[in-house]
């Protein structure tokens, strides 16, 4: 994530909520990270024709550049979204108990933050 300070009232760091990967597109840096790559079964709009016309034109990074710009299917595109929105619970649990152990974490209620280890992975 892109950590910087924030100057509101006496400061503290924060993370860029517009470029919380170092860049404005979020989902993608997601999908980079976890090395999940655009294909014809988790695109929208994929084209059968214009693949094979890429393809024949420039090779196997054609057929990749015209997958790039096709967005995510809505499938796809929730399960990248929803792994980024969940950062923020993984982000509390970390700096709570300081570790990144695998496992199942509980807290006492929506209000605390006060993350413990419940079951070891």
């Amino acid at each position: 994530m892109y950590v910087g300070w924030s100057d509101c009232e006496f400061g503290a760091p924060e993370i860029d909520p517009k470029r919380p990967y170092g860049n404005s597109d979020g989902v993608n840096d997601v999908a980079e990270v976890l090395e999940i790559k655009k294909t014809k079964d988790n695109v929208d709009g994929y084209d059968k024709k214009e693949a094979k016309e890429s393809l024949e034109e420039y090779g196997e990074e054609g057929v990749e550049e015209y997958l790039s710009e096709l967005d995510w299917d809505d499938k796809t595109y929730n399960y990248l979204n929803d792994i980024h929105r969940e950062t923020e619970i993984a982000l509390q649990i970390v700096l709570k108990n300081k570790s990144f152990e695998i496992g199942t974490y509980e807290r006492k209620d929506h209000y605390c933050n006060n993350w413990k280890l419940k079951e070891k992975k």
